[in-house]
């Protein structure tokens, strides 16, 4: 083992298995998911780093994000301003498991939100 990568505790070297690296910031560890691509006009393939979770004592802790594309969203252009689009910043959506609350609309939220064809049913 070289000593570039005895630079982390055991419990952390434990998580990188092939094909994964670490990044620390501050006191933290990151786990990532290491791959490379063909970058036009450069000589090697560049790296490729997929977050996975964080390092702990204990295990990864993985992350519950996802990317999402957005080549398959539809997207409106209405004549409202951004003043006007105030009201809405206190719109709630929260979602458990499948189940989904809104927080509660005012009518000057719910005539807005109809002026700009969002459907919160829909989200």
């Amino acid at each position: 083992m070289t000593a570039a990568e005895k630079r982390y505790p055991d419990w952390v070297q434990e998580q990188r298995t092939r094909g994964t690296t670490v990044k620390k910031k501050g006191d933290t560890y990151y786990l990532y998911k290491r791959t490379s691509r063909r970058v036009p006009g450069k000589k090697y393939p560049q790296p490729v780093d997929t977050y996975i979770g964080i390092i702990t004592p204990e295990g990864v802790i993985k992350s519950g994000k996802k990317k999402i594309s957005l080549s398959r969203r539809m997207y409106k252009e209405h004549g409202v301003g951004l003043q006007e689009l105030q009201v809405l910043k206190s719109i709630y959506l929260l979602y458990i498991g499948k189940e989904r609350a809104v927080s509660k609309i005012s009518p000057e939220q719910e005539q807005l939100l109809g002026k700009t064809g969002v459907d919160l049913s829909m989200c």
